[in-house]
C-alpha cells in the first residue's frame, strides 16, 4: 500500500518532487563540502604549521652596515628576554622590487597583476618557516634553479620549466630556470623566491642591501596580544633595531582562517536547515497523502466496495 502511495504522489507532484530532489541534493552537497573545509582550518593548519615549523611572529628589518653583528645580537638578546619568546631563528633576505624580476615570455594581459610586488629572495638553509611543493614535499634546488610562490605562479601563469630574469642591485642580470611552486603556510602572503645556496651566495655579493629576517618562535599559550606586542616592541627601538620593513604575525592569517571557518559554519547551518525543510516538506505530503488514501478508502466501503 506504501509503495501505490508514494508512486501515485510522484506520478501527481513531478514538478513538488523534482524540487525537494535538486533541495536535498544541494544541502547534502554543501554540507558535505563546508564540513570538509572546515575540518581542514581545524585541524590541517595546525598539523601544516608544525611540518614547516612555522613561527608565530617574523620581522624584516633593515641591517646595519657599519656594525652588523652587534646589532644583530642586541636584537636577538632582546627578543629572548621576553617571556613569551621561546626561540629566534636570524636570517638574511634580499629583497627584489617588481622591475628587478623579468618572468621570461610573460603575456601582456598578466604583466600588470605583479606591479609593485616585492620579492624576497631566500637560500633553502632556515629551520624555521620552511616551503613545500604542491604536492606537501620538501624541495630541493640545483644550480641555476629557482622556485617561486603558488601566488605568483597563478599571477604570471608561468610554470615548471620556465626562465626568470633577475637584474641584481649592482646592475648584473642572472638567469634562472623555475624548478618548484611552493606553497608558504609559515609566511603566507609573502612572496618568497628560494635559490640554493652557491646562487644565493652570488646574489648577495651582487647586493650591498641586504635584510635581516628575525623569526620569533613562541612559547605554547600565546595570544594575539603577545605576537602584537613584540612586533610593536620591536619598531619603538627603531633607533637601536633599524627600520623594519615588513612583519607577520600568525594571528593575522589565523583570523583569515577564523572567517573562513565561520563562513563554512553558516554554509552548514544553511544547509541543516534545508534539509530540515525538505524533511518537514516530505513529512506534510506523506501525510496528506495518507489522509487522501483514507477518504478514498472511506468513500468506497461507502459504496459498499471491499478492498
Amino acid at each position: 500500500m506504501f509503495f501505490r502511495m508514494l508512486k501515485k504522489d510522484i506520478t501527481e507532484k513531478k514538478a513538488l518532487n523534482i524540487i525537494l530532489l535538486l533541495f536535498m541534493c544541494f544541502a547534502s552537497i554543501l554540507t558535505v563540502c563546508s564540513a570538509i573545509v572546515l575540518l581542514s582550518n581545524t585541524f590541517g593548519l595546525k598539523q601544516t604549521n608544525n611540518k614547516v615549523n612555522a613561527t608565530e611572529v617574523t620581522i624584516v628589518s633593515d641591517r646595519d652596515l657599519k656594525n652588523t653583528s652587534k646589532r644583530q645580537e642586541a636584537i636577538t638578546e632582546s627578543l629572548l628576554k621576553n617571556e613569551k619568546v621561546e626561540e629566534v631563528e636570524r636570517a638574511e633576505t634580499i629583497v627584489f622590487d617588481s622591475n628587478a624580476i623579468d618572468y621570461v615570455g610573460l603575456k601582456e594581459d598578466t604583466a600588470a597583476n605583479i606591479i609593485n610586488i616585492q620579492s624576497y629572495a631566500f637560500d633553502l638553509s632556515n629551520k624555521h618557516n620552511l616551503v613545500t611543493d604542491l604536492d606537501g614535499e620538501e624541495i630541493e634546488l640545483g644550480y641555476g634553479m629557482i622556485a617561486i610562490s603558488e601566488y605568483v605562479q597563478v599571477l604570471t601563469k608561468l610554470g615548471i620549466g620556465d626562465k626568470v630574469r633577475i637584474t641584481t642591485q649592482l646592475g648584473n642580470i642572472y638567469e634562472f630556470e623555475i624548478a618548484a611552486i611552493t606553497k608558504d603556510p609559515g609566511l603566507n602572503g609573502w612572496h618568497r623566491m628560494f635559490f640554493n645556496s652557491e646562487d644565493f651566495k652570488v646574489l648577495k655579493e651582487d647586493s650591498p642591501v641586504i635584510s635581516d629576517v628575525y623569526m620569533i618562535k613562541l612559547k605554547p599559550g600565546n595570544t594575539h596580544m603577545d605576537q602584537t606586542k613584540i612586533v610593536n616592541d620591536f619598531a619603538e627601538n627603531e633607533d637601536e633595531f633599524g627600520d623594519i620593513l615588513n612583519s607577520y604575525t600568525m594571528n593575522g592569517y589565523n583570523v583569515a582562517s577564523l572567517s573562513s571557518v565561520v563562513l563554512n559554519v553558516m554554509f552548514i547551518v544553511v544547509a541543516f536547515f534545508l534539509i530540515v525543510m525538505v524533511f518537514m516538506t516530505i513529512s506534510f505530503t506523506i501525510k496528506t497523502a495518507i489522509k487522501n488514501e483514507e477518504k478514498e478508502l472511506g468513500m468506497l466501503k461507502a459504496l459498499g466496495v471491499e478492498s
